[in-house]
């Protein structure tokens, strides 16, 4: 039978887990890299698959993020002790919290914006995608539900 954790009500395995999530960022940051490196040495890696750089990119720099923020390693992330006192701290100059979700923001900003040069250079209507003018046509409906679905997500 599994334990429940009395405080919280969450399985204690979860828990214990939960700490080392470090880990999970690390195989994360090797993943999307060996993802990348492959990218860069296969031959066509200009036709189908030029999204993959810019998600890669993003997870990357996610992953180094994370690490950042479980282990700040600048002076200003952290809370100081006020000299001539022994237990009055004083907040940290950037809030790492916030700092963490503005730069994953960003991130993923640059990520879209990526996607976004892809589908001019190689999407439909593009030279290289060699659709048809009527192909377009009956594509045209699915980007106005694409963009109600994104309308949808961000509420």
């Amino acid at each position: 039978m599994t334990e429940i954790d009395p405080v919280n009500g969450w399985p204690v395995w979860l828990g214990r887990l939960g700490i080392h999530q470090d880990f999970v960022w690390f195989v994360s940051l090797i993943g999307w890299s060996l993802a990348l490196v492959v990218w860069w040495r296969h031959p066509r890696r200009h036709a189908g698959w030029a999204w993959l750089p810019w998600s890669a990119g993003a997870a990357i720099a996610t992953a180094v993020f994370q690490f950042c923020l479980f282990d700040p390693p600048f002076d200003f992330l952290f809370e100081r002790l006020v000299p001539g006192t022994s237990s009055t701290y004083a907040p940290a100059l950037i809030d790492p919290d916030w700092l963490g979700d503005v730069l994953i923001g960003a991130a993923f900003a640059g990520m879209v914006a990526g996607w976004i040069a892809v589908a001019r250079c190689f999407g439909p209507g593009s030279e290289v995608s060699g659709d048809s003018p009527r192909e377009l046509k009956r594509r045209a409906p699915l980007r106005w539900l694409a963009l109600a679905a994104c309308a949808g997500v961000a509420g």
